[in-house]
Order: C-alpha cells, then sequence, then structure tokens
C-alpha cells in the first residue's frame, strides 16, 4: 500500500503546482455556469411545463452550480499524464515496476481529480453561496443542504470519485491503439457532460433520455449527490445509490482490467 499512497502524494504534489491554469478555469466555469442558469430561468418564466418541473428554479440554480464547482471530478477527458506516458513509450517504466498497473494509473488519476476538485471548487462555493446574493441574485444562488442531504452528499462524493477515476483509466487505455486523444475526449466530453445533469439537470428530462440516463453511470458522479444536497432525494433512499455506486465501480474496475490487460498484450515499446 505504501508505494501507491507514495504515487498518490507526487501526482498531488505535482497537479498543485499549476495553480494558475486552474484558477483561470474558474472564471470559465463561471461563464458558462452563468448562461446555463439564464437559459433555466427563461425556461421556468416561460411557464411552458416549468409550474410541474420537479425542481424549482432556485434547486436547478443549486444543481447548476454544484455541477460547475465539481466539474473537474468528471471523467469527460483522460489523464493526461497517462497520455504522455503511452504516447513517449515511457510506459514501460512503469510496467518494469513491481506494482499493479491498473491500481498505481488508478491512484495517479485520482491524486489528480481531486486536486483539480479542491484547487477550483471552494472559490465557486464561495461566490455561489455569499456574492450572489449579496449583488441582488439570490434566486440563482447556491443554497446551503439540510444536515441529512448534507451527510447524504459526503457519503456519495468519495464513491463517486473512486467512480470517475475508474472511468478515466479505462478512457486513457484507449490510447494504446490510438494517435490522438481527441476522439476519446470528445465523445467522452459530450456522453458525460450530458448524462451526469452538466448540460440539463436530469431531473427535467423525461421519455426514453431520461430511462437512457437512469441506466447509465454517469449520473452517479453528480446527479444523484446533487439531489440530496437540494432535497429532491430523501435518506431513505441512500443505500440504494451506494449499492449501485458499489456496483458500477467493481464493474467498471474489472472491465478496465481486462480491456487494459488485453491493449498490453500486443504492446511494444520503440526508442534507444
Amino acid at each position: 500500500m505504501k508505494p501507491y499512497m507514495a504515487a498518490f502524494r507526487a501526482r498531488a504534489r505535482a497537479v498543485f503546482q499549476y495553480r494558475a491554469a486552474a484558477f483561470a478555469g474558474i472564471f470559465t466555469q463561471f461563464f458558462f455556469g452563468f448562461v446555463i442558469v439564464m437559459i433555466l430561468e427563461s425556461w421556468y418564466s416561460s411557464g411552458t411545463g416549468a409550474s410541474e418541473a420537479p425542481l424549482s428554479l432556485s434547486q436547478a440554480a443549486s444543481y447548476v452550480w454544484l455541477g460547475q464547482a465539481f466539474f473537474s471530478m468528471l471523467p469527460w477527458n483522460p489523464d493526461p499524464e497517462l497520455r504522455d506516458l503511452i504516447r513517449s513509450g515511457d510506459v514501460a517504466r512503469d510496467l518494469m515496476r513491481p506494482l499493479d498497473l491498473y491500481f498505481l494509473w488508478f491512484i495517479r488519476t485520482l491524486a489528480w481529480r481531486l486536486v483539480m476538485v479542491a484547487l477550483r471548487c471552494f472559490f465557486v462555493f464561495a461566490i455561489g453561496c455569499f456574492v450572489l446574493p449579496v449583488v441582488g441574485m439570490a434566486d440563482i444562488a447556491l443554497s446551503l443542504p439540510s444536515p441529512g442531504g448534507f451527510l447524504c452528499f459526503l457519503a456519495l462524493m468519495p464513491m463517486a470519485a473512486l467512480l470517475s477515476a475508474a472511468i478515466t483509466v479505462g478512457v486513457s487505455c484507449f490510447q494504446f491503439r490510438q494517435v490522438s486523444q481527441a476522439g476519446a475526449t470528445a465523445i467522452m466530453a459530450a456522453v458525460v457532460s450530458f448524462f451526469s445533469g452538466l448540460t440539463v439537470p436530469l431531473p427535467l428530462l423525461s421519455g426514453g433520455i431520461d430511462l437512457l440516463a437512469r441506466a447509465l453511470p454517469f449520473r452517479l458522479l453528480a446527479d444523484a449527490p446533487y439531489r440530496f444536497w437540494l432535497g429532491s432525494l430523501q435518506p431513505q433512499a441512500l443505500p440504494g445509490f451506494l449499492a449501485l455506486q458499489a456496483f458500477w465501480l467493481a464493474a467498471i474496475v474489472i472491465g478496465g482490467r481486462a480491456f487494459m490487460n488485453r491493449r498490453l498484450a500486443g504492446l511494444s515499446v520503440a526508442g534507444g
């Protein structure tokens, strides 16, 4: 376990050095957050089905701000460090280590996701909770959860982080046979952003698209924890969602390891 913890700390320190880039991303997230909130506000004010929506405008706006705060935890892109290892051939060094390659990459990716979230989320929370009400935007500010909802949120987020890391490692393994990561990134960005609720809050969807969202694991990364925060889901539902997270985590880890082993079986590393 010590080598994996050392790898976690080393990656966390390396990612923390890019604070300026992370802080710059905060303004981008606020821009897109405001765009989504303004679109939702227009829809709610139009009255077209808004009166029957399962979320109020305040809840929908809070849902959006939570999505922006934890944007970096979503597995919408491959790990850049793993990309560089594969493209440069330095993956051979990891293969020579007396460690399980999958879990070594898993723990590095987890550190990357968590540090990126830590660098950004507190600023989003501070502005969403305290600045927006002061400047007269209390109706679209980030509302605070009930104690029970907050505990449920805290219970789901660690599993969500593990699930995100597992999905990211699986996506990164596609690069063993690809020249560019652009294809995998474009597909994952579209799929994960939509089906996690980052683009449109999932409770506002209906019909077949809602059924598809329920069948995929991405809603467990964001939608489920956020709805407990908002009070849209009650604490009695927590065990079921924890069980779903555990099921998907086990399935993706097992599938990811098998996929990695298949990719490594035909791997050739060139260099001098």
